[in-house]
């Protein structure tokens, strides 16, 4: 009986009012920010792409450049999460 109560308990709750607490805070805080992905988006694929210049960038030696700085971050979190993902599995 208990577990029934708990299992209808738990298929309620990750249900529709997951999704709408997800969404609507996700929107809320969208709101509040005034939607900084939207804004600097054109930025951000400026900078990917190497239009987007520093007065300070100098091709100095050992500089890399925004893209090569971006794609070895996120190599680093793609490696660190293909590990940890081989460890618990094994676990």
């Amino acid at each position: 009986m208990l577990s029934n109560l708990l299992s209808q308990l738990v298929n309620f709750a990750w249900g529709l009012p997951l999704v709408l607490l997800l969404v609507g805070g996700g929107l809320g805080l969208a709101i509040h920010s005034r939607f900084p992905s939207s804004r600097a988006f054109s930025d951000a694929f400026r900078l990917i792409t190497g239009r987007f210049k520093h007065d300070r960038d100098a091709k100095d030696a050992g500089q890399i450049s925004s893209f090569q700085a971006m794609t070895t971050a996120l190599s680093a979190t793609v490696g660190l999460g293909n590990i940890a993902g081989v460890a618990i599995s094994y676990s």
